[in-house]
């Protein structure tokens, strides 16, 4: 430890407010500074003051002292009166001067790795560069999976396989919000339990181990007034889900789907409700894998996009709303990744990358109608996530969360009616920054046989490209 604080020197502190005592008096850092009686200066190198105690101690008589004579080796001294006296009085003592020179000669010793235990001193610093590569290595590590939304552990190594889930089962959270009217004002606390292993993921399974996990935890379930789930049919089914056996048990346990998991349905139908809008996702995922599958593609990805770039995210599949995470990856970085897919087209060895490479930038980075759907999904993703959030607050109660679902219904309503043009504009932007035409695909007329009584005045072919997108994909 000693040779550790030795080849570290002590350290001052800059920038800081010295304190007063109860005496108006405090420590200055003109006491850092000897003045000797020929007029010269000589740095006070061993004085050093501690923020946390407010006092001032000898570097080297604290360790080297071994008998602690003096306050400035032991408890330290904060007499701010007479400071200057004691000062001269202690580094003209003899103990100090001793002090002094043992801790100049391990100084130096220690600089010319001349130190008696010099192979042991040699071992702990090779140790402690091992440890400072382990660290970066972890730290590298951590901050990869975390900015690539990847596991920690698993049973394999690589991305995209379903065994990155080390608890290989499934699993079921219980959280508990109590209420304690006893206070003014009301006091409302959550707590989250635990996970429960679930089996069986039936509704009779779920209701079976959450009632077993109430019981264990000493919590009656008549107490229960309100709870909430997510929208599948084993939890909030009327007839057999979780929530109508608790409302059988306990019929005051009013049931409120989950807001947050009712956005992530309605973004995961109206994708799939188009298939041109379920296919634009499909690139999204298709370009992050590309990139992400090998550390030499990342690494031109990187290079590309520069060290302050957006990371490419993955898809999420339960949280349709951080979806906007993937897509301003792209939407913001559009042309230094169309420069990243053309390098991987011109390295030679791997033709399958090559090959989806290829595909990507032909049917989507030069399509005109990708890069509006683009800017569409942005705009409804940034506003829906920023309303999933706020339903997630601490302080979220019903008034405001009615009030953050009806603002985001009236933004879609007005979205649907009146940003068209907006979008199309911006696109428009984008197009001409890419480089490509600014045109839509014209429609392909399908034409059917007619049954005898059908009125053909009444089918509606579109009339250009951007009529049958505003229909096919906006309107849907």
């Amino acid at each position: 430890m000693i040779d550790f604080l030795i080849e570290n020197g002590p350290r001052r502190v800059e920038d800081y407010v010295f304190p007063y005592d109860k005496f108006r008096e405090h420590f200055s850092r003109k006491h850092y500074t000897r003045k000797m009686t020929n007029g010269e200066k000589q740095d006070r190198r061993w004085l050093v003051y501690s923020t946390s105690l407010n006092k001032v101690f000898c570097f080297c008589c604290k360790l080297f002292e071994i008998d602690d004579s003096t306050q400035f080796a032991d408890i330290g001294f904060d007499d701010w009166n007479n400071v200057s006296g004691r000062l001269k009085k202690h580094e003209t003592s003899y103990e100090h001067e001793e002090c002094m020179r043992k801790w100049i000669h391990l100084e130096l010793r220690l600089k010319r790795n001349e130190t008696i235990d010099k192979q042991v001193q040699e071992q702990i610093n090779k140790e402690k560069q091992r440890f400072i590569q382990i660290m970066d290595s972890v730290m590298d590590g951590v901050m990869y999976l975390g900015k690539n939304c990847l596991a920690f552990r698993g049973e394999s190594d690589k991305i995209f396989t379903r065994k990155n889930d080390i608890t290989h089962q499934n699993q079921m959270s219980i959280v508990v919000r109590c209420v304690d009217v006893s206070q003014i004002p009301t006091k409302v606390e959550e707590f989250f339990l635990g996970f429960l292993k679930v089996d069986d993921s039936t509704g009779e399974g779920l209701f079976s181990e959450l009632e077993d996990a109430l019981e264990k935890l000493n919590l009656n379930i008549d107490d229960i007034r309100w709870k909430g789930y997510d929208n599948g049919s084993n939890m909030n089914g009327k007839e057999k889900g979780v929530q109508n056996r608790l409302l059988e048990i306990n019929p005051r346990a009013f049931y409120s789907p989950c807001g947050c998991h009712s956005l992530n349905r309605m973004l995961y139908d109206m994708a799939k409700s188009c298939e041109k809008a379920d296919s634009f996702f499909g690139t999204i995922q298709c370009i992050y894998k590309l990139f992400a599958a090998s550390t030499k593609r990342w690494q031109i990805f990187k290079k590309k996009v520069g060290f302050k770039g957006l990371t490419l995210k993955p898809l999420s599949d339960t949280r349709w709303e951080c979806r906007v995470e993937s897509v301003i990856a792209i939407k913001f970085q559009a042309l230094k990744i169309r420069k990243a897919l053309n390098q991987l087209i011109k390295t030679p060895k791997n033709n399958e990358e090559k090959s989806i490479a290829q595909g990507i930038l032909k049917n989507h980075m030069k399509n005109f109608e990708f890069f509006l759907g683009m800017v569409i999904w942005y705009n409804l993703l940034s506003v829906v996530n920023s309303v999933s959030k706020a339903l997630q607050a601490k302080d979220m109660h019903m008034g405001d969360a009615i009030k953050h679902i009806e603002m985001l219904v009236s933004y879609f309503k007005n979205y649907r009616d009146n940003s068209f043009q907006a979008a199309l504009v911006e696109a428009k932007r984008i197009a001409v920054d890419m480089g490509i035409s600014p045109k839509f695909q014209e429609p392909c007329v399908r034409k059917r046989k007619k049954h005898f009584d059908e009125d053909s005045s009444k089918e509606t072919i579109p009339s250009s490209g951007e009529e049958s997108f505003r229909k096919i994909i906006f309107y849907t």
